[in-house]
């Protein structure tokens, strides 16, 4: 997704431990200083770049007879324009 993007990837990592005090941190002074704009990194953030989401779609074509209509590159491709599109201020 970066490379299709022309996005950066990451190239440090720090350990889980740390990124969560940073997350109270910044969650902690976005409530005391009553920010209207979300802090730049939060728990629900962590907890999406950290967890495995991958999903065997196994089950759906099974019981429900459900087959992807997109393969990935394609869905790879349709995702960066909705990034684009949708939430241009998270693309660098």
């Amino acid at each position: 997704l970066c490379a299709v993007l022309g996005a950066r990837t990451p190239t440090r990592s720090m350990p889980l431990y740390m990124a969560k005090g940073f997350a109270y941190f910044w969650e902690g002074w976005a409530f005391i200083s009553q920010r209207r704009t979300p802090p730049p990194v939060t728990h629900a953030g962590l907890a999406m770049l950290t967890q495995d989401v991958r999903h065997d779609p196994a089950k759906a074509e099974r019981e429900l007879g459900w087959r992807s209509s997109v393969d990935l590159s394609a869905g790879i491709e349709q995702t960066a324009r909705w990034l684009r599109e949708c939430h241009p201020e998270i693309i660098r």
